[in-house]
């Protein structure tokens, strides 16, 4: 399978969540008046989910073979290259939700979708160069 389909797969997953628990964090805290803070953490759960899921299966040679599956997740070297090259997305994400929902006045729901299209096209060249594997 392509990898840009799994790729986006991962993100669509990585969507999901965020939106998921997003919206679950306005209900539960003041109303919905700290959604930047809800925000900021449901797209860091988004970011987890994508490094599990490109890193167990998109990037992978081949991810039916399961040795050292602990070693795939727990490599903090390579999660820590994973955020710095994700951290242009993440940042561009961020930047545009807090754009259109404060000077724009788009609902912050409406925000996530757009702003996450936008951020995962940086994200997929950004993670294809630190999760792919050298021959």
């Amino acid at each position: 399978m392509p990898k840009i389909v799994l790729f986006s797969f991962s993100g669509f997953l990585a969507f999901i969540i965020d939106y998921l628990l997003f919206t679950i964090f306005c209900l539960l805290i003041a109303g919905g008046k700290w959604y930047l803070i809800n925000r900021l953490i449901s797209l860091t759960a988004g970011v987890l989910v994508t490094y599990c899921f490109n890193s167990l299966i998109t990037f992978r040679e081949n991810f039916l073979k399961r040795n050292n599956l602990k070693d795939e997740l727990f490599n903090l070297k390579r999660f820590i290259k994973y955020l710095i090259s994700q951290s242009l997305g993440f940042f561009t994400n961020f930047m545009i939700f807090l754009l259109m929902t404060n000077f724009y006045k788009i609902k912050p729901n409406i925000s996530i979708i757009i702003a996450t299209l936008i951020a995962s096209l940086i994200n997929f060249r950004a993670a294809k160069f630190v999760l792919v594997r050298n021959k």
